[in-house]
């Protein structure tokens, strides 16, 4: 039997890497992929934080997104992905709607610390809008 926190997390395996798991309660639902919690789902709207040390591609002057994660985003109806993006001067949100990033990212292949591929896109910052 359930209790009362697994009843309100109901967790959608898409992979044996990625999970979607909604909270009844708040109806934000979190992107779990590769063990991290990546992001999560408001609405039609995909969010996930990023910072310039750690996830900043200087080479594309952008940030990446498996697109394991976009198909499953797509699956969930997703139309928006939204960036908080931190350097040194601050916080900015960055707005991209889901097709820009198939059909203006660029492919990168990144290689998962156990060895395994994971297919990405990036987007440039600069095809996103930042809102304020």
């Amino acid at each position: 039997m359930k209790n009362a926190t697994n009843a309100m997390r109901e967790g959608i395996r898409v992979s044996n890497m990625l999970r979607i798991v909604r909270n009844y309660e708040t109806q934000e639902k979190r992107v779990i992929y590769a063990g991290k919690r990546v992001g999560w789902i408001r609405g039609k709207t995909y969010i996930t934080k990023r910072n310039y040390e750690d996830h900043y591609f200087r080479k594309f002057k952008g940030f990446a997104i498996s697109r394991k994660v976009l198909d499953a985003l797509v699956k969930e109806g997703v139309e928006t992905i939204l960036i908080i993006f931190s350097d040194r001067n601050g916080e900015k949100l960055l707005r991209s709607h889901i097709k820009q990033w198939y059909e203006e990212g660029f492919d990168y292949l990144y290689i998962l610390e156990d060895g395994s591929r994971d297919e990405q896109l990036v987007l440039s910052i600069y095809r996103m809008e930042e809102v304020s």
